[in-house]
């Protein structure tokens, strides 16, 4: 599956040019990796949740102007917070992006992280979440050993994620146990309680 290219003015995003192109490239997106991972034998459900979906930017002009002036109109940011050195910003999108799938199936919540320093990749969809909703250590098991997964972020204290290569243009599939923004909830209601205990 090839990472989806976006359009030559990706610097000069319009609310209109960005919201077309999620709705139009989003649900191929998904219905290619969804294929290649069912071609290579992944083990899961159609009906589980996918939670987000993730459009990284190759600068941070991009990522600027998408995070405060594009996406703005689209829905409301859930947070931006810095991870691995770099801002990552999570929105919830006030119109739900169809996806093809399954019936009813729809995702409104979308990850754009900034480049990271000293790597460089093209703009595109990159990957998207699906959640398990059993162990995940369970779900790992039942899969296929001929199957490559990347474990890296199975030891993170909070929503740790097995991680699937999908085609050959740097997409992928990530299977965690909870939403990202029931995490980000979480996450909100813990600094506000650190915060309360220590004024």
């Amino acid at each position: 599956m090839a990472a989806v290219a976006p359009p030559a003015d990706k610097d000069n995003w319009t609310v209109a040019s960005f919201s077309s192109y999620l709705t139009a490239q989003t649900p191929p997106f998904v219905s290619m990796a969804i294929k290649d991972m069912q071609a290579a034998g992944v083990k899961f459900d159609l009906e589980w949740t996918i939670d987000h979906v993730c459009y990284r930017c190759d600068s941070m002009d991009e990522y600027t102007h998408l995070t405060t002036v594009v996406l703005p109109h689209l829905g409301h940011l859930l947070v931006e917070s810095i991870v691995g050195g770099r801002p990552i910003a999570c929105f919830k999108l006030a119109t739900p992006l169809v996806l093809p799938h399954c019936p009813s199936a729809t995702v409104d919540v979308l990850e754009v992280p900034s480049p990271k320093p000293g790597s460089h990749y093209d703009s595109s969809l990159e990957h998207f979440e699906m959640v398990v909703p059993h162990n995940l250590d369970d779900f790992l098991r039942a899969q296929p050993a001929s199957i490559s997964w990347d474990l890296k972020a199975m030891k993170k204290a909070i929503n740790r994620d097995a991680r699937v290569a999908v085609g050959g243009g740097g997409g992928s599939v990530k299977f965690h146990e909870q939403t990202l923004e029931s995490v980000i909830e979480m996450e909100k209601l813990a600094d506000a309680a650190a915060g309360t205990a220590t004024n």
